[in-house]
């Protein structure tokens, strides 16, 4: 009997300290996942969107009216295989999967691009005629990417990021009848 009360003693004590141990490893763990701050050296290419084939498309969602169409243009690049080119205008693209980002960070985001204008008297309305919305969270930042050109120029630009480091979700926004974009880079500074 002596010995049953001696293992219901231990059994007792390895039981409590059991219970009060595992929600004390439980919250550890969760808390390391809950509060994971992405670290990025500066200088470091975070997304690179080169457009040389069509699999170079499965992370852009497509939204246009009925006679846009989103293609890899292998004739008409800056550099590598192909471009991305948005033809007949009214349209948008959107990087569904988001790029991850530090707090409190500086990033470059550096495109090419050239465009044909619409019609006379087509328009697609809206208060940029072509744009880069950078999304974070609940928050947006636009910037032009008009140019009075003909020809491929670049575009850079600076974002700052907030302080939750949500991931950045990309938007272009076209109001133009062919849109080319190509090399397409996020690096942080």
């Amino acid at each position: 009997m002596l010995v049953y009360n001696k293992f219901n003693t231990m059994k007792n004590k390895t039981l409590i300290l059991f219970l009060i141990v595992s929600p004390l490893l439980f919250t550890f763990s969760c808390k390391d996942d809950d509060h994971e701050d992405i670290n990025i050296e500066s200088n470091s290419m975070l997304a690179e969107f080169n457009f040389n084939e069509e699999s170079d498309l499965n992370e852009w969602q497509f939204y246009s009216n009925d006679s846009a169409e989103m293609i890899i243009d292998t004739q008409d690049k800056i550099e590598g295989a192909g471009s991305l080119k948005i033809h007949n205008g009214c349209s948008s693209i959107i990087n569904q999967n988001g790029i991850p980002i530090s707090k409190e960070s500086n990033y470059k985001i550096n495109l090419h691009l050239k465009y044909t204008e619409m019609p006379d008297g087509q328009w697609c309305g809206g208060a940029y005629q072509l744009a880069l919305v950078v999304i974070q969270g609940n928050e947006s930042e636009w910037f032009s990417l008009s140019q009075d050109q003909s020809d491929w120029y670049e575009k850079e630009f600076h974002y700052h990021s907030d302080h939750t480091g949500l991931p950045i979700q990309l938007r272009i926004y076209n109001g133009v009848y062919d849109l080319w974009i190509d090399d397409f880079t996020i690096e942080k500074e």
